[in-house]
């Protein structure tokens, strides 16, 4: 590729009234496409809109936070546990994991970087499914808990639904031994 100039356009609050563009050339030249893309002019976002949204971002995360907390209390007092350990994080992981028959000491896989955060959410589903099943659930109730857990948490703790308990739980009919004749 040959050399190429770099152009600004410069569309300043007189240039905008009066409808001209300013052409500033800018220093040096760019050689391919590589040189002129970090030429790129970029508009530097306002403060007030970045605060906007940090402060809008922050009240969601507080929003969900307190939404997953009810629910999860909710499920917790049906099956028997103390409704508080749905407040406390990491508690209510490790509380959801015990319901489901896993150690309360896998939330500990979250210090592993990377792949433990990916560990604890596979192992939050598998104890989903099996808490959901002691309510009387089903796997669309697993994938509710996989994609949006507050909803599933929501679903079990204020609905309808009673514990069972896993002992009791529905199981596949490979499972199932049928009684021993007389």
């Amino acid at each position: 590729g040959g050399c190429h100039r770099i152009f600004e356009v410069d569309r300043s609050s007189a240039g905008a009234r009066t409808g001209w563009a300013h052409t500033l050339l800018r220093e040096g030249a760019a050689h391919g496409i590589r040189d002129r893309a970090r030429h790129i002019m970029t508009t530097p976002a306002d403060p007030g809109t970045t605060t906007a949204l940090i402060v809008l971002g922050l009240i969601g995360v507080a929003v969900l936070y307190v939404w997953t907390a009810l629910a999860l209390a909710a499920v917790f007092r049906k099956s028997g546990e103390q409704g508080w350990k749905g407040w406390v994080p990491f508690l209510n992981e490790a509380t959801l994991f015990q319901l489901g028959g896993y150690s309360g000491w896998l939330v500990l896989l979250y210090l592993v970087p990377g792949l433990g955060a990916v560990a604890v959410w596979v192992i939050r589903i598998l104890a989903c499914h099996r808490v959901g099943a002691s309510f009387g659930f089903g796997v669309g109730m697993t994938i509710a808990s996989a994609v949006v857990l507050p909803i599933w948490a929501s679903i079990i703790g204020f609905g309808p639904a009673r514990w069972v308990g896993l002992d009791r739980a529905p199981r596949r009919p490979e499972e199932v031994v049928a009684p021993a004749l007389p």
